[in-house]
């Protein structure tokens, strides 16, 4: 990477065919023991999947839809529920799963549950991914060292 740009070509055009000759050897010619010793051309499958270059909302559930607002808000039975500024202009799916409880969800992402007439989104609560506070049962400090049985 070194020699395309130190020193800079003499005009964008000449830089760009530097990239583009390093990103060929590198892509095409030099193996990578990461890989195998293969390239990463050898190693690339293109996706199964086809874009058409249009992003898509998330599939909805069964229920209501609702659109977030710019402030991070949906309006939910008269009232205004925060859910997230990060979602402005994002659809969001409401799915009843009690008597007067909703799921709401962006995509497959649970981003938590609402009452019926309520006016606040309650988070879910966090997975523990496996990792638990267990200092009660971690001693603390040197520990005694066992004695080994002598003669072996």
């Amino acid at each position: 990477m070194q020699d395309t740009a130190s020193p800079p070509a003499a005009n964008l055009r000449d830089q760009a065919k530097r990239f583009q000759a390093f990103r060929r050897t590198y892509n095409e010619e030099r193996p990578h023991a990461a890989l195998g010793n293969a390239t990463p051309a050898q190693r690339h499958a293109p996706s199964p999947r086809r874009w058409d270059g249009r992003l898509r909302s998330p599939e909805p559930e069964a229920g209501a839809m609702r659109r977030v607002k710019s402030n991070g808000v949906i309006s939910w039975r008269g009232t205004c529920v925060y859910v997230s500024e990060a979602l402005a202009g994002e659809p969001v799916a409401l799915a009843e799963i009690d008597g007067g409880r909703w799921r709401v969800h962006y995509g497959s992402i649970l981003l938590g549950t609402l009452a019926d007439r309520g006016d606040r989104l309650n988070r879910p609560e966090r997975a523990a991914d496996g990792l638990v506070d267990n200092a009660g049962r971690c001693p603390q400090g040197p520990q005694p060292q066992r004695q080994q049985p002598s003669g072996t």
